[in-house]
């Protein structure tokens, strides 16, 4: 349905004559559409930390192992960073099969 409106520009509207839609369903709409987009950028922001996070803390924790015990593991200790975030971004990585 194509609408005239005031300053003489032309638009189309859902409603059919007659009918009355509230601009606050449009304003409800909006902050709806906003406050999930929103939510999902935050989520991906913490889905982001979390994997630093998991990351740091194994290459912290190989970082302590001494070089014959890396071998022991089949990990060389420059590979370690590599690793160890790969393993935080999928947990069901196998380092034997990366190189």
């Amino acid at each position: 349905m194509s609408t005239t409106y005031s300053g003489g520009h032309k638009g189309t509207s859902n409603v059919p004559f007659g009918h009355f839609v509230s601009p606050m369903s449009y304003v409800g709409e909006a902050v709806y559409t906003a406050f999930s987009e929103a939510s999902a950028v935050a989520g991906k922001v913490a889905k982001a930390i979390h994997t630093k996070m998991r990351a740091r803390a194994s290459i912290n924790a190989l970082s302590e192992l001494d070089d014959h015990q890396l071998a022991d593991i089949g990990i060389h200790r420059s590979d370690i960073a590599f690793l160890a975030r790969r393993v935080a971004e999928n947990p069901s990585f196998d380092h034997r099969s990366a190189f």
